[in-house]
């Protein structure tokens, strides 16, 4: 097992090849996985059994809610990670904006997200201002939430979420087929 940053050969010797870097020199690996050798060639390169990708339109993230304003909601994500693949994200935060709830108007948050709900997204876009999340699509939305008079931890019934232990009803954009 080779990790990044440990020695594989020497530039004089070798070429670097894919999961190597170059300095004074020296070919060191750059991402963790096994050392291949092709003598005929005479390269050295690191294969590693999952990909690293940067973050995409597209890519799917679980996200906690940090904050809310009036047009845009403040959140702290994690990319899902598909089989033999790591999405790498230059940035853990990333913003919600309001007309990316549901389709048509919405008028307030608070109608649809709380701060601390953890929400099942979708990545929107990437800009140079920040990333952008959308929860509009049915299987998208509100995966767990807590009450606001008790915070235990509330139960979907029908189309609003329900306290077991006070009864206290509240309203969230649910994600759909979602097993709480």
């Amino acid at each position: 097992m080779i990790l990044p940053g440990d020695f594989l050969a020497t530039s004089e010797e070798s070429v670097g090849g894919q999961g190597t870097f170059e300095e004074e020199g020296k070919l060191f690996a750059s991402v963790e996985g096994k050392q291949l050798a092709d003598n005929r060639a005479r390269s050295v390169s690191v294969a590693t059994p999952t990909v690293v990708r940067p973050l995409a339109a597209g890519d799917y993230a679980y996200a906690v809610v940090h904050d809310l304003y009036e047009s845009v909601a403040l959140m702290e994500f994690q990319p899902v990670d598909r089989k033999g693949e790591r999405i790498a994200a230059h940035n853990t935060y990333a913003y919600l904006r309001i007309s990316e709830i549901q389709r048509g108007y919405t008028e307030r948050f608070r109608d649809f997200l709380r701060i601390g709900d953890v929400v099942k997204a979708r990545v929107k876009e990437i800009t140079s201002l920040g990333i952008y999340l959308t929860i509009a699509d049915s299987e998208l939305g509100v995966i767990r939430s807590h009450c606001t008079q008790c915070k235990a931890e509330l139960e979907p019934r029908g189309r609003v979420m329900v306290c077991p232990a006070c009864g206290n009803k509240e309203q969230r954009k649910m994600a759909a087929g979602q097993h709480f």
